[in-house]
């Protein structure tokens, strides 16, 4: 899970982001569902609210997430045609540019899930 998101802004190629997306999507399910089962295995007589604790966790994170990678973003999509004077709109300048900016939060993202799968 965290190799896929470290190397997702790395991907050159369609079928290079196909394969960090299909590791992510793959970990995140075994995850999802190994987590469940051993909380619901743990807490047998409590495992609502344990699992309830889970998501909220989960939760907390959808949150925070954004909050990282938000200084990372330049405001500017690639169909934006309003660009500031001197501002450069050709499209795949644009597109270089926020996917170099961008490199930064998914390493942030993949070391903390990293740091989270050996705790």
């Amino acid at each position: 899970m965290a190799l896929g998101t470290i190397f997702i802004p790395y991907s050159q190629e369609l079928y290079q982001l196909y394969i960090c997306l299909f590791l992510y999507g793959f970990s995140v399910g075994a995850w999802n569902n190994s987590n469940n089962v051993w909380l619901m295995e743990m807490w047998q007589h409590n495992s609502p609210s344990v699992l309830l604790f889970s998501q909220g966790i989960y939760g907390i994170g959808t949150i925070i997430g954004p909050l990282v990678v938000k200084p990372y973003l330049s405001g500017l999509s690639a169909s934006d045609r309003s660009a500031p004077v001197g501002y450069n709109t050709d499209e795949n300048e644009l597109a270089r540019d926020v996917s170099h900016k961008l490199k930064t939060p998914f390493l942030i993202t993949g070391l903390i899930v990293l740091i989270g799968e050996f705790v």
